[in-house]
């Protein structure tokens, strides 16, 4: 391949340069899967501004926010509860950028009977 390369252009292939994407382009999963960002976010984790930062967050939650029993509006509720899980999932994905991606074998179908 690298012959083939230096007929058609006359040089040698570049060297193949790793490039650091950018942060809004970056997945959890990619993110997990560096050991180096993992352990980054292990010593962000690790510092009490950054823990008390969290704990407030956690205060400031949605679900400690109640509606009165009566006289709510069902969509209301909804758009509450819509909040609380968004909530929920991005303190969620916070906690899961110190821990580690492991991936998982996909299971194979081998249709036999159970024992």
């Amino acid at each position: 391949m690298k012959q083939i390369f230096e007929r058609l252009f006359g040089r040698k292939p570049a060297p193949i340069k790793v490039q650091l994407v950018s942060s809004s382009i970056l997945t959890l999963e990619q993110w997990r899967k560096d050991p180096s960002l993992v352990m980054a976010a292990k010593r962000l984790e690790s510092d009490s501004t950054y823990q008390m930062a969290l704990a407030v967050l956690q205060n400031s939650h949605p679900c400690h926010t109640l509606f009165a029993p009566m006289g709510v509006n069902p969509n209301d509720r909804i758009v509450h509860q819509a909040k609380i899980e968004g909530y929920e999932l991005a303190l969620n994905n916070f906690a899961a950028l110190s821990t580690s991606f492991k991936s998982l074998k996909s299971l194979e179908a081998t249709f036999q009977p159970l024992k």
